[in-house]
């Protein structure tokens, strides 16, 4: 056998593995759909952070549908308020309600509505934007109850601008309003933690013939310290001025937060049936506070089925 024969490559064996090794385009094609969705998760993190971080809650959001009415003295105003538990919209992790249903439940709390006839409504857990189920709450409402003015005044907005949940505050008026504004309370959240953030939607309305400061509010509901310091800017705030407060205070009459009301001796309506858990109340932590000079005339705790965890007061007042 020649030298020649010994040198040949016998090739590849029996049994040998073979590694893959993509070609040129592909790897470039891999490369460029990485560095694509970095980017793409890179702009989504930036703008939810700049979404969070926005100063755009510090304007309250306002809507007109029609002429208002004039309430003189010694008529009486009445007064509503309801935590709406958002409508239930969210079922728990990614789970959404569709707007179909949504819809639904906004019809019913309309009829709670507009059998009450309130001139106010103050409404706290209530939903302006969401991008898993575009409904916008509030405005629906004043559109089914038959309400000419509506402001709102978000708690926290959670997601990118183009997707996103925003939540808060907000008012229904059959009154002139004007000058409505937003605080920060004690306790706020970070943006990317946003369930225990509260603001509180401070606005003017008219009632026989003068403007009276009046707010939205929902008080702290994890901490009742926190939530006394809440009460203590509230009425650092308001600085010795009448008010009509009104929501879900997460406080009970004798707690410290509704205590400081009572010694304030501006207000009333401290006390009365309980309103919270709707399915077995035993907890009044929802309020109407008028100031104390106006004569009461009724407060009812309206009966309602399965719409939120709380009750709806309402509390009708005589002016002076």
């Amino acid at each position: 056998m020649s030298d020649q024969e010994h040198s040949q490559d016998p090739g590849p064996t029996r049994g040998t593995m073979h590694s893959f090794e993509p070609s040129w385009p592909w790897r470039r094609a891999l490369k460029w759909l990485a560095l694509s969705l970095c980017a793409t998760a890179l702009i989504l993190v930036l703008l939810f952070t700049q979404n969070g971080l926005s100063g755009s809650w510090k304007v309250p959001v306002s809507g007109s549908l029609g002429p208002t009415q004039e309430v003189r003295g010694g008529q009486t105003v009445s007064v509503l308020t309801w935590n709406i538990a958002k409508c239930n919209f969210h079922h728990g992790g990614i789970d959404f309600a569709t707007p179909e249903e949504v819809r639904e439940r906004l019809k019913q709390i309309a009829e709670v509505l507009t059998y009450a006839d309130a001139d106010l409504v103050f409404l706290s857990e209530v939903v302006f934007e969401a991008g898993p189920c575009q409904v916008n709450q509030v405005l629906e409402l004043a559109q089914l109850a038959n309400y000419p003015l509506w402001l709102f005044a978000e708690n926290y907005s959670f997601g990118v601008p183009f997707y996103r949940i925003r939540s808060g505050n907000a008012v229904l008026s059959r009154l002139p309003i004007r000058n409505a504004d937003v605080s920060q309370l004690s306790g706020a959240t970070p943006f990317y933690s946003p369930t225990g953030n509260r603001r509180i939607l401070w606005f003017e309305t008219q009632l026989a013939g003068d403007w009276i400061r009046a707010a939205s509010l929902r008080n702290d509901s994890f901490d009742l310290v926190n939530n006394e310091q809440q009460v203590r800017e509230i009425l650092l705030e308001l600085d010795g001025q009448p008010a009509l407060l009104a929501g879900d205070f997460n406080a009970e009459p004798h707690d410290p937060s509704m205590q400081l009301f009572a010694s304030d001796g501006k207000f009333q309506g401290i006390g009365g049936q309980p309103s919270f858990p709707s399915t077995a109340p035993d907890r009044r932590i929802d309020f109407v506070l008028a100031p104390s000079k106006w004569e009461p005339v009724e407060e009812r705790i309206l009966k309602q089925s399965g719409l939120s965890d709380h009750l709806p007061v309402l509390a009708t007042y005589r002016l002076p």
